[in-house]
């Protein structure tokens, strides 16, 4: 599709089943934008300001976060299959039952994150900031150096798990 919004202003728009395959949203002001049911395949949302935005049964696969904002949004049933979250601020954000398969979270910020029931298969959780995570039944976490204080690990299994706190 390549649609460009980069730096583009969307507060609180509804975008319900909207397509935006590859499309450019680096820098946008997508504040409480309704994304439920939306195809962002590829896109790019680098430095997106997405603040209680909900992003319900969205595709992302493949999309590009880098150190974007998406605190407080809710990113229930949500696929970021090789999604890149690196430097992401996710702070209280819902991903539960979200498919992170392959997704890039290294030195993303996630506190009170709910990733209950999340798919974090090959996920990189390097260096991230998980305090007060709510990581019930994961499965196969590489948590390499991550900061799990406080975290609920319920029914969590872990490997290769080298971590700060616990």
């Amino acid at each position: 599709m390549n649609t460009h919004l980069t730096n583009t202003n969307l507060d609180s728009s509804n975008l319900t089943n909207v397509n935006l395959d590859r499309a450019d949203l680096t820098n946008a002001y997508l504040r409480g934008v309704d994304l439920r049911d939306a195809d962002l395949l590829r896109a790019d949302l680098s430095r997106a300001y997405l603040e209680g935005a909900n992003l319900t049964d969205a595709d992302l696969f493949d999309a590009i976060l880098t150190d974007a904002d998406i605190f407080d949004a809710d990113l229930t049933d949500t696929s970021l299959t090789n999604a890149k979250l690196s430097e992401a601020d996710l702070y209280g954000t819902i991903l539960i039952n979200a498919s992170l398969d392959g997704a890039d979270l290294t030195d993303a910020y996630l506190p009170y994150a709910e990733l209950i029931n999340a798919d974090i298969s090959r996920v990189d959780l390097s260096e991230a900031y998980l305090e007060d995570a709510n990581l019930s039944n994961l499965q196969d976490a590489e948590l390499t150096n991550a900061d799990i204080h406080f975290a609920d690990l319920s029914n969590t299994l872990l490997f290769k798990h080298h971590t700060k706190g616990s």
